[in-house]
């Protein structure tokens, strides 16, 4: 009995995979300024199938994701929930078994300024005095001569 049921154990994580998410971008809702925010996840997930199924799990995750707003996914109980949740969404739609899911990464990542949004705050501040001197000193620095 004990031979048999080693076995079933040893069967069960000799067929356990890990398969990373690396550097996942996406944009959710900011509850407090109602606005889109940037963030950056990477994930291990484990479980059976999961390399001959990573379409399945990506088109889950993309899925899953936009449904949060950013400062759940920040906490602790949100992670934990937005785990739950993807565990149970990939098994009801895809029959994919997942046993544990691991933050890697998740952060809030900034989206590149514009130089003319830039512009307009440095003038609301007070700190310029022509748009085409701020400009001219921008595409010097990007293209030094």
């Amino acid at each position: 009995m004990r031979l048999a049921l080693f076995s079933l154990v040893l069967t069960v994580i000799l067929n356990a995979q890990l398969y990373e998410i690396n550097r996942l971008e996406s944009t959710l809702f900011s509850k407090k300024s109602l606005d889109l925010k940037s963030v950056t996840l990477s994930l291990v997930l484990e479980g059976g199938d999961l390399v001959v199924n990573q379409l399945k799990i990506q088109d889950a995750l993309n899925i899953l994701i936009s449904s949060y707003y950013v400062e759940d996914l920040m906490t602790s109980k949100g992670k934990e929930s937005f785990k739950e949740s993807l565990i149970k969404f990939i098994k009801e739609k895809y029959h994919i078994h997942l046993s544990n899911i691991y933050f890697k990464e998740l952060r809030l990542t900034n989206p590149p300024i514009e130089i003319d949004e830039l512009i307009e705050r440095l003038k609301r501040e007070g700190c310029c005095q022509g748009k085409s001197k701020i400009k001219d000193l921008f595409n010097q620095t990007k293209n030094p001569q």
